[in-house]
């Protein structure tokens, strides 16, 4: 939402995921497929160490969005990348 976007809200609630699932057992790497033009979530991604890993087209395996196709770019954060 634009209201709410420049407020690090987006990066703090990613960074306390990221803390969660990488203290987990066997958790070595998360992903996050971006819809294309997304930038706002781009940047989330990459300010907090995730990798672009090229050009992805999905749909979604179930709920409410699972007619949606996904096309655009899937970043990698492994547990041991820094943030910049």
């Amino acid at each position: 939402m634009p209201a709410a976007q420049g407020r690090g809200l987006a990066t703090g609630a990613v960074r306390l995921l990221l803390a969660y699932l990488f203290s987990l057992d066997g958790v070595t790497s998360v992903r996050a497929d971006v819809t294309a033009g997304n930038r706002p979530s781009v940047r989330v991604l990459e300010k907090l160490g995730f990798r672009d890993h090229g050009p992805v087209e999905r749909t979604a395996e179930g709920g409410e969005l699972a007619h949606d196709a996904l096309t655009g770019r899937r970043y990698v954060r492994d547990a041991d990348a820094s943030e910049r």
